[in-house]
């Protein structure tokens, strides 16, 4: 079997396949190093797999300065999130078989063995859990690599050591504790209210310290978040990771002024949401003008306006790591999942892909008055850091 791994072809445009051979090959104890040398000289702008192979390859042979150069120019297309990260192809020569979770293993891979302790293998370890649904990735392939960065991170971790007891503490003062010993297989979590204790116990309007405390052996992983609410007439509008535009058209594609819609008329509510990092199950809630009714595409009376002006659209122009463009239109029935509420539209995406997405549809005025619209909203549902509204 190995001697049929290593007769892999040899493609200059595409050396996936070789580089990928050149990595098992190593782990079995065979010195590729020369090969390896080579094809590092000739790579230049190559898919982030190729890089990943390489520097495992590298390791596996000894060469840590090799090992070192092909992380750093796998971290040269990295954007660093909150929590997470994105991963920017660098062209367009990812090889057939090569996907984003593969990239994201061999990356955390990669990171752990040269830099082990660094903050950024954290984030990467969240964004591939994110990337899976019920422990399962997109394939037996991506899942396969998926659990062997994992296992890597665990092993490197030594989680059998752990033995720590970790508190949260609001200007020194303990708001929650909780105690790891071995592999741990759930996180400790806890929700504290402004009105309730401890939180109400405090001195408002003080600036408070925050800390979190660990006592024992171990590594220690916490995150916090603060959630408010604010009357909608009075926030401003925010770009957290998201842009957010909206523009309302009548049946003629014209662009209106909320103070000229009318009573009985029926309008296109249109939506770009950007975004410059790839985002993972995000939510994008969508209010129409008070008073309006919204037309679902399912109803068959909703039918006459397909021909016209379209009932739901859905459109995603991508960006690559050089600027260009590409743009996918579809018919409802792609893209995010929709619901229906009784005064917005809400989308669901599981993956959002870095660039701009459009959605559109219909709406009536079925009540008198005036009608001021509420502000978009979106964010990631587990980064709610990560959000914009208008």
């Amino acid at each position: 079997l190995l001697n049929y791994i290593g007769s892999i072809p040899r493609l200059r445009e595409y050396p996936y396949l070789e580089l990928y051979s050149l990595y098992v090959r190593s782990l079995f104890g065979e010195n590729v190093g020369i090969r390896g040398e080579i094809l590092y000289q000739q790579m230049e702008n190559k898919s982030l797999s190729d890089y990943g192979f390489l520097g495992l390859t590298f390791l596996q042979n000894k060469n840590q300065a090799r090992a070192l150069e092909c992380l750093k120019k796998m971290k040269n297309y990295v954007k660093v999130g909150a929590r997470s990260i994105d991963l920017i192809e660098p062209d367009g020569n990812r090889y057939y078989f090569d996907s984003g979770i593969q990239e994201l293993a061999l990356f955390l891979m990669l990171f752990e063995a040269v830099e082990p302790g660094n903050e950024v293998i954290e984030k990467i370890t969240f964004t591939v859990m994110k990337r899976q649904k019920y422990g399962y990735w997109s394939n037996i392939a991506d899942t396969a690599w998926a659990l062997q960065a994992l296992d890597v991170l665990l092993t490197h971790e030594a989680g059998e050591k752990t033995d720590f007891l970790a508190r949260v503490l609001i200007d020194n003062k303990a708001v929650a504790d909780k105690t790891f010993r071995g592999l741990s297989k759930e996180s400790a979590a806890t929700s504290l209210l402004f009105d309730r204790p401890p939180l109400s116990e405090f001195k408002r309007d003080t600036l408070l310290p925050l800390s979190f405390e660990k006592q024992g052996k171990g590594t220690l992983f916490y995150s916090a978040t603060l959630t408010y609410s604010l009357p909608a007439e009075v926030i401003r509008g925010r770009d957290e990771g998201f842009s957010l535009f909206s523009e309302i058209l009548d049946g003629e594609g014209n662009l209106l002024d909320p103070g000229d819609l009318t009573l009985g008329n029926t309008y296109k509510m249109r939506v770009v949401i950007s975004s410059s990092k790839r985002r993972n199950f995000v939510i994008l809630r969508v209010p129409v003008p008070s008073g309006g009714e919204i037309l679902d595409a399912s109803f068959a009376a909703t039918g006459s306006y397909d021909e016209h002006t379209g009932i739901d659209t859905y459109t995603y122009t991508g960006e690559n790591a050089y600027g260009d463009e590409y743009e996918y239109a579809y018919l409802w029935g792609y893209g995010p999942r929709k619901v229906i509420m009784d005064n917005e539209v809400q989308y669901f995406f599981d993956d959002f892909f870095r660039g701009k997405q459009v959605v559109e549809f219909l709406f009536r005025l079925t009540t008198p008055g005036i009608y001021p619209t509420p502000p978009l909203y979106a964010e990631c549902m587990y980064e709610e850091e990560v959000f914009g509204r208008t």
